[in-house]
């Protein structure tokens, strides 16, 4: 009994697991009557070769009764005439799981691992028949047959271990990959590698995948399963680094590889050429840097244009927006001091935001992009707008210095204008259709697509949940906000109320004061 209730508590603590799968089988009806009819009709119909009208039958005699081995064992054989490999090789199991000797069960499952590319599975299978009948003729030839597939096997392993030392892939290109082709060759690289789990090819193929994917932190995580020191793997790791906007990491990663085996006929070109590269850019990267120290902006903004002229520069990767983000730094700070109708002042200004937003699109966790951003529209007196990406920043970076600061300044400067411009509608509330159609920023001719939009931009700085951090005084004051964004998003987008609310504004805004 004890026993009894020690294998119920593991299967329960099984069944409970996220990753446990109910088998299909599990909740049949067991009927034994039932089900050696449907087994002898499938019987039958293996006879006559209608193979999916066995299958049919078996899998209702598993359904009916599924502890019988004979029935998993008798689907597994239809499956292997279907070529339905992937279920036949777990009806096998299921039928070796409650009969350990059963012969044929275990012929089936060694067949069906051979033809799923499994050779060792298939090996060890046909050596468990062997030892219960040595003189089995299908498992001896099977068995050979897997025998000359595992060698193959480790062949093209060891194969392609030498060519990942010897770094023999192809390289990487330098241009950006359609995001459905790339999301597809991953696909098919996963698949790939899940049939030749052992092979170095298949584990590169996924990291380069992933790379083109714009998934490095994952690349990295799959390059850990290379081969140690090969020429591939320091390739791949590079090429993501610089991708990551690490031009020193990728450096340092390719060096290694570069001059390792640089008296080898077969040294890696690739490597070479990549860090040839990304020497290149290393220097453009450092003499930008000075012209920084020394307030050179100007050159420094051409040293950036260099760099985005150049292949590692136009791809949509986050070293890209690294460079935005850096030169759109050096037209704030060589435009800090001009005058506000400045033409040329205006318009490279105009490029900046562009940078910013491209920066932010490409690395949505750049933080000093957000705080850049925050830093110009306070320029032009967009409140609302700083304190959104200050927040955003602070979301990023917590821990970054004097961000809380930052935020409630900005968030003093939202409550001040928000306050100014509730005291200029006031003035004339019908001057732009009434003080709803002011509070939430549109026309009064503004269609429903728009009146959302705007209440989502409102939400996202007036929510009480963004002023948490505040102090009590302006958290009061931006909830009161937030309830008048919420009554005037509930009349606008209300077709009736809006309608009643646009024959006499200035009543309906009197009576909601």
């Amino acid at each position: 009994m004890a026993a009894l209730t020690v294998d119920l508590s593991e299967m329960s603590e099984t069944q409970e697991r996220s990753t446990a799968r109910a088998p299909w089988w599990r909740d049949g009806e067991y009927d034994a009557r039932r089900a050696e009819e449907a087994n002898d009709r499938g019987m039958e119909a293996m006879s006559g070769k209608r193979y999916e009208t066995a299958f049919d039958e078996f899998t209702e005699a598993i359904r009916l009764e599924p502890r019988k081995a004979v029935y998993h064992a008798n689907r597994a054989a239809a499956g292997l005439k279907l070529e339905r490999f992937g279920v036949a090789a777990d009806d096998a199991e299921c039928a070796v799981a409650r009969d350990a000797t059963y012969v044929k069960a275990l012929s089936r499952c060694a067949t069906a691992r051979l033809k799923l590319r499994c050779p060792q599975q298939a090996l060890e299978m046909f050596d468990r028949v062997l030892e219960i009948d040595p003189d089995d003729d299908v498992a001896q030839r099977g068995r050979r047959e897997a025998a000359r597939a595992v060698a193959a096997a480790n062949a093209e392993a060891d194969r392609q271990r030498e060519a990942a030392l010897h770094g023999s892939r192809s390289p990487m290109p330098r241009h950006d990959v359609d995001p459905d082709v790339a999301a597809e060759s991953l696909l098919s690289a996963e698949e790939l590698l899940r049939a030749n789990p052992n092979l170095e090819g298949a584990k590169a193929n996924v990291a380069e995948a992933l790379v083109s994917c714009q998934r490095y932190e994952l690349a990295i995580e799959r390059c850990k399963t290379l081969l140690e020191d090969s020429l591939d793997r320091k390739y791949i790791i590079a090429e993501t680094r610089w991708r990551m906007g690490d031009v020193d990491g990728a450096l340092t990663e390719i060096s290694s590889a570069s001059f390792r085996d640089s008296y080898d006929e077969f040294s890696c070109k690739k490597c070479i050429e990549l860090g040839a590269r990304l020497l290149h850019l290393q220097d453009l990267i450092n003499r930008a840097a000075r012209e920084v120290e020394d307030a050179q902006f100007t050159n420094a903004i051409r040293l950036f244009d260099m760099i985005l002229q150049r292949p590692e520069g136009r791809m949509r990767t986050r070293f890209r927006g690294r460079i935005l983000r850096s030169r759109a730094e050096c037209q704030l700070r060589r435009h800090e001091y001009d005058a506000a109708d400045d033409p040329i002042a205006r318009e490279n200004l105009k490029q900046t935001a562009r940078d910013l937003s491209e920066c932010i699109a490409l690395n949505g966790n750049d933080h000093e992009a957000y705080v850049l951003r925050a830093e110009m529209r306070l320029g032009r007196g967009d409140h609302q707008g700083a304190f959104t990406d200050l927040r955003s920043a602070q979301t990023i970076a917590p821990a970054l210095r004097g961000i809380d600061k930052m935020v409630r300044d900005a968030a003093a400067r939202a409550l001040r204008g928000s306050s100014r411009a509730n005291i200029k509608s006031e003035k004339d509330p019908c001057a732009r259709g009434g003080k709803y159609y002011d509070v939430l920023g549109i026309k009064p001719d503004a269609d429903l697509r728009a009146v959302k939009s705007a209440y989502r931009r409102l939400a996202a700085v007036w929510h009480p949940d963004k002023w948490i951090q505040a102090s009590p005084e302006d958290a009061a004051a931006a909830e009161t906000r937030f309830k008048i964004v919420q009554r005037a998003y509930a009349t606008l987008s209300d077709v009736k109320q809006r309608k009643i609310y646009d024959l006499d504004p200035a009543r309906l805004d009197a009576e909601s004061s």
